[in-house]
């Protein structure tokens, strides 16, 4: 890794413009989000992770079993074959807080209001780059709380769940601020066969 180029503008801002392998640079995007040191040594690039490691997902021991032990063996059964009918318990998926209007201080706004309406925050693991990306999950309406547990409530009840779902999308776009909103059907399921 080098210097590749530098500037000085009469105004006192300056910028620096480095060269080097994707590792290497990688190890300096960790570095300016704050989640590594980097230091150059006769060996190259060394980078030291600030914080510890996340256990492997299969070594982790606070990951408990969610489901009951069974003999019998289980199987992925297709619950809802792309077809408009039938039941439905659509979640939502919400990317990208405040979108471009991103700020500390409207993004903290943002997390207390997703929060408030029961949504859930669920982050990555931090990339080779020390960045990370996270998504804010609701799994139903029925997990829904505070404002949007209310709008929900007021709906008419013989609403299809396709009606109330763009109705739930129309709330968080009218009170909320994200760059993206998914809304996702369950399509399978495990299953117990007899």
């Amino acid at each position: 890794m080098k210097e590749a180029g530098s500037s000085t503008k009469p105004n006192g801002d300056c910028s620096i413009t480095i060269s080097g392998t994707k590792a290497e640079i990688d190890q300096l995007r960790q570095m300016m989000c704050g989640a590594a040191w980097v230091r150059q040594a006769d060996v190259g690039v060394v980078s030291v992770n600030r914080f510890e490691p996340l256990p492997a997902p299969e070594a982790d021991p606070l990951l408990a079993e969610h489901w009951q032990r069974s003999e019998k063996q289980p199987s992925q059964t297709v619950v809802n074959h792309a077809s408009p009918g039938g039941y439905h318990s659509p979640g939502y998926y919400a990317s990208h807080l405040c979108g471009y209007g991103w700020t500390p201080e409207r993004y903290a706004q943002e997390c207390r209001r997703f929060t408030s309406f029961g949504f859930q925050c669920m982050r990555s693991r931090r990339g080779e780059d020390g960045r990370i990306w996270e998504v804010w999950y609701l799994p139903g309406n029925w997990a829904a709380r505070g404002e949007l547990k209310k709008f929900v409530e007021d709906q008419p009840k013989d609403l299809d769940w396709d009606a109330m779902s763009l109705r739930v999308v129309h709330f968080l776009c009218r009170n909320g601020s994200f760059g993206s909103l998914d809304v996702t059907c369950q399509r399978a399921a495990m299953s117990m066969d007899d």
